[in-house]
């Protein structure tokens, strides 16, 4: 199982973020299953803040699928837009796999 994560920055107020992000991540979760986390960086305070969505245990021949979802999602939403310099995609596998 895959974990995506997604990361970026955003001046826009925590409120819009945060009920953006849960639009997003409600829709993912309808059409993929996969129940999301959203986090923020603990200790901005700047005009800017760092946002980190989680998108835990995705199988293998699903990653593709979800990540273009994902992807599609966040143009729709708007979040892409609220990003100041893009959204950086991560993949993380369990240790266990990798050795």
């Amino acid at each position: 199982m895959i974990d995506v994560y997604v990361y970026f920055r955003s001046s826009a107020g925590d409120d819009e973020t945060v009920a953006t992000m849960q639009r997003m991540q409600q829709a993912v979760r309808q059409q993929c299953g996969i129940a999301a986390r959203l986090q923020r960086r603990r200790g901005d305070s700047g005009p800017q803040r760092t946002w980190m969505e989680i998108y835990p245990g995705i199988a293998d021949e699903r990653l593709q699928d979800v990540l273009a979802q994902i992807d599609a999602e966040a143009q729709r939403s708007g979040i892409a837009a609220l990003a100041a310099d893009g959204r950086h995609v991560e993949t993380f596998e369990p240790i266990d796999r990798c050795a």
